[in-house]
């Protein structure tokens, strides 16, 4: 089978299939039948798979640009705290009332909590998962605010 485009009388074109066969397959030289089959319509489906395809793509190089550019973003300031945190929980903190003693240590489990999540989203991203299943993540952070002691709001 062969495509090619043809013109209509009218001046037209559109994209035909030619299919050639013998009358007779035991003697072939007693002539062929041609049939020309309009594909103009299969052609334009095709492009238009082909456009969906072009667009998903390049959606899914836009979001994973930004999820890194996201993830760097949230990753410093993050890596921040949990710098702070763990200096703070280095330095002999006895003279301080307990409940703030064990704010600090909410702040540091809280952050290791965050650092979790976000990996945990990029991983997904690079996995190109469509759906997050959002049970994943309201069950980290209330676990987060359970482990911590800290009343996250909800989504």
């Amino acid at each position: 089978m062969i495509e090619f485009e043809l013109r209509r009388k009218n001046g037209a074109t559109f994209w035909a299939r030619l299919a050639v066969s013998p009358l007779d397959p035991a003697a072939p030289a007693n002539g062929h039948v041609a049939v020309f089959e309009d594909t103009t319509d299969e052609r334009a489906a095709a492009q238009m798979l082909r456009d969906a395809r072009d667009a998903a793509e390049s959606a899914a190089r836009a979001k994973a640009d930004f999820l890194a550019r996201m993830g760097h973003a949230m990753r410093s300031p993050l890596n921040a705290i949990l710098g702070f945190s763990q200096l703070l929980d280095m330095q002999d903190t006895s003279a301080l009332p307990p409940a703030l003693q064990q704010q600090l240590g909410h702040i540091h489990t809280a952050g290791r909590q965050l650092l979790g999540l976000l990996d945990q989203a990029l991983d997904y991203a690079k996995l190109n998962v469509v759906n997050i299943p959002a049970p994943l993540f309201r069950n980290a952070f209330v676990s987060g605010s359970i482990d911590a002691g800290v009343a996250w709001p909800p989504f």
